[in-house]
């Protein structure tokens, strides 16, 4: 598949795991029949691959605040939407 074009407003991750956030993004888009299914499809799939637990926000107007682990973390926009993803402590 390739790359979706997206706007990396903050990172904290290798690059081969943002372009796999960024696909798996679109992805789930392309997918999901509703977007309320968006962010547990891309936590999902991270979840399976990266080990539990991530998080996954998706919306045009939030605020967030949490802890996350160090190289676990980005924030990007696509498509009219942010997506903010992000592994937590066990």
């Amino acid at each position: 598949m390739p790359a979706a074009k997206a706007l990396i407003l903050s990172a904290e991750m290798e690059f081969d795991m943002q372009d796999e956030a960024v696909n798996l993004a679109a992805e789930a888009e392309a997918r999901c029949a509703v977007p309320e299914e968006v962010p547990g499809y891309i936590k999902r799939q991270f979840d399976s691959k990266h080990d539990a637990p991530w998080h996954c926000v998706v919306g045009k107007n939030f605020y967030s605040y949490f802890t996350y682990e160090t190289d676990k973390y980005i924030f990007f926009h696509l498509r009219g939407k942010d997506f903010l993803l992000y592994k937590t402590p066990k």
